[in-house]
């Protein structure tokens, strides 16, 4: 400031030591950084936490849906099965009464008879495959999603890829051999929804690798 004394003009500087301020506000600025990137910390954490109950939830539901379907399927397909049983052996004695030689020799050379009767048969063998397919498939997608036990626990990895194997037969069927080679090996400690799915991914993209047959 400019002040007079005396006749004389004199400048007055009035000088205040900032260094402790100049030191707080740069301890400020670095505690709201690592203040910040805890926060961010934190809320990936959160984010993730919530991403895993979502999935967990999902899971839950999809075992709910898969063990709601399973009931359902089990009841027809245990009386197409039990159909099946029952019509293969009456075709067994319909054949034997056939080829008896008290039938009337019209009726044991009747080629029709005979041809409707190895179609019925046919039909018995061709239901009863179908009928072990859908239980197998029914059987592979709990043992697959295993989603009644989603918890990190022991689990068999044979019956697991045994499972996966069974669901991405569509990729493979009459395309690619598989050769299965399984070693004596105890149960492992892991998530074994989330191996199942590792084991299909990589069968997956090995299959659609495989151009042709392999």
């Amino acid at each position: 400031t400019l002040v007079s004394y005396r006749s004389n003009q004199l400048l007055q500087v009035v000088g205040q030591d900032v260094t402790q301020r100049e030191h707080l506000s740069e301890h400020l600025k670095v505690h709201a950084e690592e203040l910040e990137l805890e926060v961010d910390s934190r809320t990936k954490a959160l984010r993730d936490s919530q991403s895993r109950l979502v999935q967990q939830e999902k899971m839950a539901a999809l075992g709910a849906l898969v063990a709601g379907i399973a009931h359902e399927l089990n009841t027809p397909i245990g009386t197409i099965n039990s159909s099946a049983d029952t019509l293969a052996r009456s075709l067994q004695i319909v054949r034997k009464t056939l080829a008896s030689p008290d039938t009337p020799e019209s009726i044991r050379e009747d080629k029709r008879l005979w041809q409707v009767l190895d179609l019925l048969e046919d039909i018995a063998r061709i239901n009863k495959l179908a009928c072990e397919r859908i239980v197998a498939l029914v059987s592979s997608l709990r043992n697959f999603a295993r989603l009644d036990e989603a918890a990190f626990q022991n689990a068999d990895l044979r019956q697991g890829l045994d499972s996966t194997l069974t669901l991405v037969r569509h990729e493979l069927k009459n395309r690619i051999s598989v050769v299965k080679d399984y070693e004596d090996i105890p149960p492992i400690r892991c998530h074994p929804n989330q191996v199942n799915q590792v084991f299909m991914n990589l069968l997956v993209n090995a299959a659609q690798a495989i151009r042709e047959k392999g």
